[in-house]
């Protein structure tokens, strides 16, 4: 009788076993959701000027990959507004950042947005010719940023 009792047991453990890996296994899957992505710039702008006061969007750049874009635009008393729209996790955020946190690497434009949760937001095959393009419709600091990111 105590082989029949050890046998119960063994099996209930396996069965524990299976269950959790399950579960453990869907939430897993869970997390694996599709990340937010912009189709087009049209899409950017309209992020960048549902989420920022005032901010109007005249001009927008997508990274390659979707996953994050510059939206050039002017507020009620200035002009030269930069936003960046980025994936975070399924949703996209925007952020009023300066023209002067945009840097040029090999692999495209970075965004410093100066907060350390977020850090530098790459925008993978941007140049600086696709930056001067959103300069003409903002400032004379953002000409400023365009030239020397082409230099």
């Amino acid at each position: 009788m105590s082989d029949v009792l050890i046998e119960a047991v063994a099996a209930g453990g396996v069965l524990t076993a299976v269950a959790a890996t399950a579960i453990v296994g869907n939430r897993l899957l869970r997390g694996r959701r599709k990340a937010a992505r912009l189709d087009d710039e049209e899409q950017a702008m309209e992020r960048a000027g549902a989420s920022l006061a005032g901010f109007r969007p005249l001009a927008a750049v997508i990274g390659a990959d979707g996953a994050a874009a510059l939206v050039s635009g002017s507020g009620p008393d200035e002009a030269g507004r930069l936003a960046l729209v980025h994936a975070v996790g399924r949703h996209l955020a925007a952020r009023e950042v300066d023209w002067n946190a945009v840097r040029a690497t090999p692999g495209g434009i970075v965004v410093e947005t100066g907060q350390r949760r977020v850090g530098g937001v790459p925008l993978a095959g941007i140049d600086a010719l696709d930056v001067r393009r959103l300069a003409p419709a903002a400032s004379d600091e953002a000409v400023r940023v365009a030239e020397r990111l082409a230099s």
